[in-house]
């Protein structure tokens, strides 16, 4: 079993989650957003579109024409830029940054982490202070449609889902255009330089 803190070594106690690197295998999704407050303290563009069930927090700005479905938690002091889209089950943490016309999905964004313009990065979750460049591509399902698991050195890590897409460590760092198959795991610190396509651990 892969010891999630070689991954994500300067994870925080969220008040949400506890820690959410011990809990993956078991992550209720329902569970987190179960009687969560649906607060708006952040700066929205009158064109964007927010959810009724979506929580933003203190001197985050959300930019003209972005779209927010229901059940995400975004925190404070984030910009969400324009044309974004950030579907269901996100929750985004403190400082982040989503890029112009980046698309996420069911994805747990770790503070200080940025992604880039036109991204996608779905059912993953994303280190501390991590780097997704312009352009990639964070697959969460493969093209023969068979199901997916998280894999370390020892094997499988997580239960074997429909839609799984990567962990990506603590500072670590993808460049433009690079794409990753369903279930990579990229551990701390690591640079992944342009264009690359990325598979395993």
């Amino acid at each position: 079993m892969l010891d999630y803190h070689l991954v994500f070594p300067l994870v925080e106690k969220d008040p949400h989650l506890g820690d959410i690197f011990d809990r993956l295998p078991v992550l209720d999704w329902d569970d987190l957003f179960r009687g969560m407050p649906h607060t708006r303290f952040g700066l929205v563009h009158p064109t964007a579109v927010i959810g009724s069930r979506v929580t933003i927090g203190e001197g985050t700005t959300v930019g003209p024409f972005a779209v927010i479905e229901d059940d995400c938690i975004i925190g404070e002091r984030c910009e969400i830029r324009s044309h974004a889209l950030i579907r269901a089950r996100t929750v985004i943490g403190n400082q982040c940054v989503i890029g112009h016309g980046a698309e996420i999905k069911h994805v747990y964004l770790c503070a200080g982490a940025k992604i880039q313009g036109h991204t996608f990065v779905g059912d993953s979750i994303i280190g501390r202070g991590s780097r997704i460049g312009t352009g990639v591509v964070i697959a969460n399902r493969r093209f023969d449609q068979q199901p997916v698991a998280w894999r370390g050195p020892d094997g499988q890590i997580a239960n074997t889902q429909d839609k799984v897409g990567a962990l990506i460590g603590d500072y670590a760092r993808l460049g433009a255009n690079v794409s990753t198959n369903p279930g990579v795991i990229i551990g701390a610190y690591t640079w992944v330089s342009s264009g690359n396509i990325v598979t395993g651990f």
